[in-house]
């Protein structure tokens, strides 16, 4: 469907040949008689297949690729001397302002910081590179380094003598008493790997890997102690004896209370902190 300056709309026509769900979707393309009403006299290009192709590039953020394969070198002459290029860009252009709009309109969600001393800055940054954080320049000079794991998730590796400048309190022996990170994961296979690469780069594995069924948790230490643990969730907990597998600790949840749980976490990452 086109639509014409006064907001009145116009049909062309098309086949869709494959749709592969947020990756791919490819269509024939055909210019029908009201389009040639709007432009009289003029040789319409036919039989166009047009494949669009969205790559995800992260967090809200995709990329659209448009391939227009024509006929013959002739239609393809004619489809630009339309004015096709400068009409997708002027779509996108309207896309843009109107997600600019939702963007503004959404609240947008916390975003958490957390705090680690470190004795080796430099080792550091490239210990959580290589489990899956990217460097953050904006908030990184020699005492300190941004790492973000997502929009929402950030790490700040800070020098002891920064570290010292935010609390008066003692920087605690980890390895005494520590705090523990908890990171949902996608899959088992990404944890499995992050704990891999983990070691590699130097840190130490957490703990003894647990399958609960439901629930898979493995986790690693930094070179400096500080202690992550990786969980999967594969499926809802379950319900034995009529109340939850961790009845000890929530002994008032019963079956039918269960059914109203919420839906196992969708396959991304979250943090959560729990003192050890």
């Amino acid at each position: 469907m086109a639509v014409r300056h006064d907001g009145s709309e116009y049909a062309f026509g098309g086949v869709f040949l494959e749709v592969v769900p947020l990756e791919k979707i490819v269509s024939t393309d055909d210019f029908g008689d009201e389009y040639e009403k709007e432009l009289p006299g003029v040789e319409l290009p036919q039989g166009m297949v047009v494949t669009t192709l969205f790559d995800e590039l992260g967090p809200k953020q995709t990329r659209i690729t448009i391939r227009v394969l024509h006929a013959s070198a002739e239609d393809k002459a004619r489809h630009e001397a339309m004015g096709v290029v400068a009409g997708w860009n002027s779509s996108f252009e309207c896309m843009d302002d109107h997600l600019a709009t939702l963007g503004e309109s959404e609240p947008k969600p916390p975003m958490i910081f957390v705090n680690l001393p470190v004795t080796d800055l430099s080792r550091s940054i490239g210990f959580y590179t290589a489990v899956g954080f990217s460097l953050n320049p904006q908030f990184t000079d020699d005492t300190a380094a941004g790492m973000s794991l997502s929009d929402a998730i950030h790490v700040m590796l800070l020098t002891h003598d920064k570290f010292r400048s935010l609390s008066a309190r003692p920087i605690s022996e980890v390895m005494k008493a520590t705090e523990v990170l908890c990171l949902l994961s996608a899959s088992k296979g990404h944890l499995e790997a992050t704990v891999r690469n983990a070691v590699t780069a130097g840190g130490t594995a957490f703990a003894e890997p647990k399958d609960c069924g439901f629930m898979f948790q493995h986790g690693f230490r930094d070179p400096d102690g500080h202690a992550w643990e990786l969980i999967h969730m594969a499926g809802a907990p379950p319900v034995r004896n009529g109340v939850l597998w961790n009845d000890a600790l929530s002994p008032a949840r019963t079956r039918d209370q269960t059914c109203r749980l919420p839906r196992p976490p969708p396959p991304t990452w979250c943090l959560t902190c729990e003192a050890g």
